[in-house]
Order: C-alpha cells, then sequence, then structure tokens
C-alpha cells in the first residue's frame, strides 16, 4: 500500500470514528437512497435479458429481490390511496432539519418536521423510475403491490406537492412529498447562510422527470397544463426554475403530454416541432462525438435523456434510436469492469441504470445487432453483479450517515434491511 492510499485510509477511518458518535442517535440511520437502489434496479432491468442470453440469473434475481424489499420498506401509506416515502427518516439530516422555517435567514434556527418526507426534487426525479422497475420485474401479487404503491404516489404528487394560484401561470411543487413547503438545504456545502430553497423552489422538477413514464392520464394532463404556461416570465423563471429559460427542457414537456400507452400502440413518429428540439438540444449530447463528462453520467436520469430514449422506442423511431444506441455503446465502454473514468462513482451509477433501461428496451424493441447486445450486456451485467458481491477499493455505504464502512452493495443491503427500523 503506498503512502498516498494509506494516508486516505487513515483520514476515513478518522472520520468514521468522529460520526460515529455524531451520528449515532440521527433518525436517518440505514435510511434507504438512490445510491444501493440504482444497482439494485439495475438488476431487475437485466434480468430478463439475462434470461434471453441465457446468464445465469441467481445474483440478479438475488439483487432484484432485495431492491423491492427497499421499496416496499420505505413505502408508508398516507391516508386512502395516498403513499409517502420513508417519512420522518431524514428529520435530522442537515438538508430537512430547517424545514420548518418558511424562509432563508441568516440566523436560522433548527426546526425540524416531525414525519418530514423525502424532497420533491430527488424524489420524482428517481423513484417513478425505481418503482417501474419493480413493477415491470414482478408477477402476481407482488405486481400489483407496486401498481397500487404508483397510484397512490401519483395521487400523493396531486394532493399533496402540486398547487396554483390565481397570479401566476406557473405549476408549482412545493420542497417535500408530504406536503411541507418550508426550506430545504439551507448553507447547502456550506455555500453560506444566505443559500437555501424557499418555498416551491423545487418546481423545476417536473422539467428532469421521468414521471410520464407512469402511463397515467393525470400525468399527462399535467404536463399539458404546464406546456400551456409557456413561455415563463423572468420573474417567473427566477422565482421557481432556477432562471432557466426551460426551452431545452420542453422536448420533455411535449413528449410527456402523450401516453406511453397511446404511442406504443400508434408507433406516432416525432412532430417537426419535436424533432427540432431533440437536433437542437438534445444530439449534441449524445452524438458521438461529444465527451461524456460526470455530470452527464448523473443527468442520463436526473435529465430528459431517460424520458426521450423511451419514447425513441416507443415510437420505433430508427433516427433516434439509432442515436441512443450509439451513445449507449459508447458510454458502456466506460464503466465496465476494467474500465477507468473520471466519474464521480455515484454519477457512475446513474449512468449504469441508464444503460440497463436502454439494454433492456433494446432487447425488446430494437433491431440492435445480436452481438452488440451480448457484448454491452456483459460488460453491463459485469459491473453491477461485482458492485454486489465484491468489496470495492472505497467504500459504498453512505460514510458520515451510518458510521460504518461497508464495501459492497450485498452487505450493505442486508445492514439496512436489518437496521431500518431500529
Amino acid at each position: 500500500m503506498t503512502i498516498g492510499i494509506a494516508l486516505k485510509w487513515l483520514l476515513l477511518i478518522s472520520f468514521i470514528l468522529f460520526t460515529n458518535v455524531s451520528c449515532a442517535g440521527h433518525s436517518y440511520k440505514a435510511a434507504i437512497t438512490a445510491k444501493e437502489l440504482l444497482v439494485l434496479m439495475s438488476a431487475c432491468e437485466l434480468l430478463p435479458v439475462a434470461k434471453k442470453q441465457g446468464h445465469s440469473t441467481g445474483v440478479l434475481n438475488e439483487m432484484c429481490t432485495s431492491g423491492k424489499a427497499l421499496l416496499k420498506v420505505g413505502m408508508v401509506p398516507s391516508g386512502l390511496d395516498l403513499w409517502v416515502w420513508q417519512p420522518g427518516k431524514m428529520a435530522d439530516h442537515k438538508d430537512y432539519k430547517y424545514a420548518g422555517n418558511k424562509g432563508i435567514s441568516e440566523g436560522l434556527q433548527v426546526k425540524k418536521v416531525k414525519n418530514i418526507s423525502m424532497d420533491s426534487a430527488h424524489f420524482y426525479a428517481k423513484w417513478p423510475l425505481f418503482f417501474l422497475s419493480a413493477k415491470n420485474s414482478s408477477v402476481g401479487s407482488e405486481k400489483i403491490v407496486f401498481e397500487q404503491a404508483i397510484y397512490g404516489l401519483i395521487n400523493n404528487l396531486f394532493i399533496k406537492v402540486i398547487s396554483k394560484n390565481k397570479e401566476e401561470c406557473v405549476v408549482r411543487y412545493k420542497n417535500y412529498i408530504d406536503g411541507t413547503n418550508g426550506v430545504y438545504r439551507w448553507n447547502f456545502q456550506e455555500r453560506g447562510k444566505k443559500f437555501g430553497h424557499n418555498a416551491f423552489a423545487l418546481s423545476y422538477t417536473p422539467f428532469f422527470s421521468s414521471l410520464a413514464l407512469l402511463d397515467d392520464p393525470r400525468i399527462a394532463e399535467h404536463y399539458k397544463d404546464i406546456l400551456s404556461c409557456y413561455p415563463y416570465s423572468v420573474s417567473e423563471r427566477k422565482r421557481y426554475f432556477w432562471s432557466r429559460g426551460l426551452e431545452k427542457e420542453k422536448l420533455l414537456v411535449l413528449l410527456s403530454t402523450q401516453l406511453p400507452s397511446t404511442i406504443r400502440a400508434g408507433k406516432k413518429s416525432p412532430t417537426d416541432t419535436e424533432q427540432k428540439y431533440y437536433s437542437k438540444y438534445i444530439y449534441d449530447l449524445i452524438k458521438p462525438t461529444h465527451e461524456i463528462t460526470s455530470d452527464e453520467a448523473y443527468a442520463s436520469v436526473v435529465g430528459q435523456q431517460m424520458l426521450i430514449m423511451h419514447y425513441a422506442f416507443y415510437m420505433n423511431y430508427k433516427p433516434w434510436i439509432n442515436d441512443f444506441n450509439l451513445f449507449s455503446i459508447r458510454a458502456s465502454h466506460l464503466i465496465c469492469l476494467h474500465c477507468k473514468n473520471d466519474f464521480k462513482f455515484y454519477h457512475e451509477l446513474h449512468l449504469l441504470y441508464f444503460l440497463s433501461k436502454y439494454i433492456s428496451l433494446a432487447s425488446e424493441y430494437s433491431n440492435v445487432s445480436l452481438g452488440e447486445q451480448r457484448s454491452m450486456f456483459k460488460r453491463i451485467v459485469g459491473r453491477v453483479e461485482d458492485l454486489y458481491l465484491r468489496n470495492q477499493f472505497y467504500p459504498v455505504s453512505n460514510v458520515g450517515w451510518d458510521g460504518l464502512i461497508v464495501n459492497n452493495f450485498k452487505d450493505y443491503v442486508q445492514w439496512k434491511l436489518s437496521n431500518y427500523k431500529k
């Protein structure tokens, strides 16, 4: 072991020893996060392809089952046909513990909300996809469980999160999915005591979400409502959308007004307007000459690419499918078992999940060559199973949250399932 590596481990162990004391009583012990779900839900997506290609499904089955178990643990009913995600679990977390305050101020005091649920931006960016992976990989009564969960989560969105006022044409999102609309992420990463998100500051959420893939008429109507508000005023963009113009995000909105089931039934091609927005804003992100950055790996899930890729396959629109084919082949070479890249580990997991989704779609819909499918599947499944079974060089656990070091997802998930309610 080199001196540099030894020093890194010494600093990490010192940090853990400190956080063992400081974090011991925190509510978020064993909280379920996107990190493990990205890996486990990738396994759910890869299972049907594994069966087609004669790959042993034992490990993937175990991973998918564990992922679904985590989702079931985190789901909590909140009234008739309403579901929220692990209420109260994050109440002590630094991003959440000021949520009882109505606005940002320099001297903001801790004001926890006892049954606070997840922030709407992170939840609606990823969890609809996770529940969809769980539903599509289930049969019988278990499939009904996840269908009902999705129905309840959509109900929760419209009853507790979305609102609109008479003065502005803005579909607003409350900051937390339980309906709390207080401060989120005050002084995040020590950015200053005037930094943080005030009420409705996460209203940008539907512009990077794949909600439409849930195939519910209420979601389609929701996006029609959003589309009717274009263009937004400067003051509306500043207050609700981080000053974004929302033209780059318009293709996601246009596609989301259409139900996937309707698109699949009619094999509708994209309109001239949709093709224009794709050519102007999306193609540059996935073209063969474009370098994939760490942030873009993250955005493959938290961005438009995930939804647009699905609609390309649903429409059987070959030009877009071919673009995503080339992008995915190139991207798969960046995260295979022995690949080296400069991605942040968390961002790499997002690209891994995106590629697992791609492989599943390509296997079901596309005319991608069987040889290329096999080689890409081999690279991705190798990485997924390795993350689960074998110790990685750095911990996969949320160091500083739980006060423990775990280097593979199998041990980490089992620890969470055993300790979540303690």
